[in-house]
C-alpha cells in the first residue's frame, strides 16, 4: 500500500465516521475485500475515493462541514505531540488549507462541540522546527511533496489563530497568506433599493386587480 492510498483510507475512516450518506465503492474497496479474502495476488493501485450518495446528494455546506471535520482533527494533532507521529497531517493540513474555504468560528465550533478533541498549544510545532522537518522529511511515497521550508512557513502563519485562541472570526486566504476580517458583506443603499423595488413590481403582477383604474384625468408625472 503506497502512501497515497493510506491517507485515502483514513479520508474514507473519517467520513465513515460522521455517518455521511455516502456508499463507497471502486478500487479502494475492492482491495479491501480481496485483504479480507487473504488474495494479495493482485494489487490494484488507485488514486482516488469512488462513492455514491445515498438520496439526495448533500449540499454544499453539508460537504464542507464535513471536510472541516476532518480539517480539524488534524490540526488538533499538529497542536501536541502526537504530530511527530502522524507527521503526514503536516502536509494535509497544508493541502487542504489551499483548497477548502477555512474560518477559524467553523472549525472552533467543532472543537466546542467535541470536548474530546481540542486544539492543544503547538508549542512542539512552534518550539521545535528541527524535529517537525526531521519527521516530515521522512515522510515517503508522496508524489510531488514540497519542500519543508515552504510548508513550515505557511502553516507557522495559518495555525496562529488556533495556537493564540483567537476568538474574531477570521477566513483565510491561501493567495495572500494572511487571515481576514469574516465580515458579511452588506447590500448598498442602491442594492437595496432595487430588491424593494423588485418586490413591489412582483407584488403588483400577483395582484392586478387591487391596482386603481386609471382615470381620464390621471397626468403623468
Amino acid at each position: 500500500m503506497t502512501e497515497h492510498e493510506r491517507l485515502m483510507y483514513q479520508i474514507l475512516g473519517k467520513i465513515s465516521e460522521l455517518d455521511a450518506p455516502i456508499v463507497f465503492k471502486g478500487a479502494l474497496i475492492t482491495n479491501l475485500i480481496l485483504a479480507e479474502g487473504d488474495y494479495t495476488d493482485i494489487e490494484r493501485p488507485t488514486k482516488d475515493i469512488d462513492a455514491n450518495w445515498i438520496g439526495t446528494p448533500p449540499s454544499m455546506k453539508d460537504l464542507s462541514n464535513i471536510i472541516n471535520e476532518i480539517l480539524a482533527d488534524k490540526i488538533s494533532v499538529l497542536s501536541k505531540q502526537v504530530m511527530f507521529r502522524r507527521a503526514k497531517d503536516i502536509i494535509d493540513v497544508y493541502a487542504l488549507a489551499h483548497c477548502v474555504r477555512v474560518k477559524t468560528s467553523e472549525i472552533l465550533e467543532i472543537y466546542k462541540n467535541n470536548p474530546s478533541r481540542q486544539v492543544g498549544s503547538f508549542s512542539e510545532f512552534y518550539s521545535r522546527r528541527q524535529d517537525v522537518e526531521h519527521a516530515y522529511n521522512r515522510l515517503a511515497g508522496i508524489d510531488g511533496k514540497p519542500a519543508f521550508d515552504g510548508v513550515y512557513t505557511y502553516l507557522s502563519i495559518f495555525l496562529r489563530p488556533f495556537s493564540e485562541k483567537e476568538m474574531i472570526p477570521k477566513i483565510w486566504n491561501s493567495k495572500t497568506l494572511s487571515w481576514g476580517d469574516c465580515l458579511e458583506k452588506k447590500p448598498s443603499v442602491i442594492e437595496t433599493i432595487r430588491e424593494h423595488k423588485k418586490v413591489i413590481a412582483k407584488t403588483d403582477q400577483e395582484r392586478p386587480h387591487d391596482k386603481p383604474k386609471r382615470k381620464s384625468t390621471d397626468i403623468d408625472m
